[in-house]
């Protein structure tokens, strides 16, 4: 293989031989499966929550996106935030519950309601 991108890439060089052109994309495919990790994204809704009580929802990612449970999964409330002093609303992981295919999510508000957010898993 003839060189390499600052960030380890490597591609070919004018004066490689042609007929090692599968071992130069074989080493590229291989460098960008390693560097790159993977992520799945989504929505998540609970509904009916109870005031200051926790709801659970099982997100599952897309099928053979993750070989090992995701590093981190992340969350953002973007509906059904309480109004006024003193409230809340929260969504989290369960660190036990995170597996390469799902992720048990859970929900708590101070008021009852419903709590809608983005999700974003990735493995590193």
């Amino acid at each position: 293989m003839g060189s390499a991108t600052p960030k380890g890439y490597p591609y070919p060089v004018g004066t490689d031989r042609v007929m090692d052109g599968d071992d130069a994309i074989k080493a590229l495919a291989t460098a960008v499966d390693t560097k790159l990790g993977a992520a799945a994204a989504g929505t998540v809704d609970f509904t009916g929550l109870t005031a200051g009580g926790t709801g659970s929802v099982t997100i599952t990612f897309p099928a053979g996106r993750f070989t090992a449970p995701p590093t981190a999964v992340n969350f953002t409330v973007y509906s059904g935030n309480p109004s006024g002093a003193n409230t809340y609303s929260a969504i989290w992981a369960v660190p036990a519950n995170i597996t390469a295919t799902s992720v048990l999510a859970q929900a708590r508000r101070a008021s009852a309601g419903d709590i809608s957010g983005y999700w974003l898993a990735t493995q590193v």
